[in-house]
């Protein structure tokens, strides 16, 4: 089975960055913990400016591995909380993708010591 990459991408204003960033520290703990996650990054915009704010990106080693934590109660009630928090305002899109291809700098040579 194939690795599964989940991303996650926030656009919300500027002013809330602070609380939904609160609210993604919560769920990472709560992913670290999950069968098959293979690593979880949150990356954030430089510029104020940019959209979207946060994007989220959690591999899995297989799509059962999201399914089954997806199913755990304690995810589903840390997703709940923060999409339902009324003082977020912003919009999420969610997509699940398989990787297509992974890119890693070649190893480097020492030279001998002369």
């Amino acid at each position: 089975m194939r690795p599964l990459v989940v991303i996650d991408a926030f656009t919300i204003p500027l002013d809330e960055g602070e609380r939904l960033l609160s609210r993604l520290k919560e769920n990472a703990r709560i992913t670290a913990r999950e069968p098959g996650i293979r690593r979880a990054t949150l990356l954030r915009a430089v510029q104020p400016e940019d959209e979207p704010r946060f994007i989220s990106d959690a591999g899995r080693e297989t799509r059962q591995a999201l399914v089954q934590a997806t199913a755990r109660c304690e995810f589903r009630s840390s997703a709940e909380t923060m999409l339902s928090d009324l003082e977020l305002h912003g919009m999420l899109r969610h997509g699940a993708d398989a990787v297509a291809l992974a890119c890693a700098p070649a190893p480097t040579r020492e030279k001998p010591a002369s």
